[in-house]
């Protein structure tokens, strides 16, 4: 929760967010590529900056950490 055009994520609101996504990616057999924000969504609209700017630079990292929380058993 926050606006993160202004504010930066804290690494509890990450760590939650990753344990999510790992979640829904094993639930749904998808991988860590499969992980979008809202501005990012194929075929979606550009016109929201959602999930804004200090979380959307987070992505790259937080798909990292998917990626390796699925690999692990």
């Amino acid at each position: 929760m926050g606006n993160f055009e202004n504010d930066v994520p804290s690494t509890t609101q990450i760590n939650a967010l990753v344990t999510v996504l790992t979640d829904w990616c094993k639930e749904h057999k998808l991988k860590e590529t499969s992980i979008y924000g809202h501005f990012n969504v194929p075929g979606g609209s550009t016109k929201t900056s959602c999930p804004g700017k200090n979380l959307r630079s987070q992505l790259p990292i937080i798909r990292q950490k998917v990626a390796t929380n699925l690999t692990q058993k």
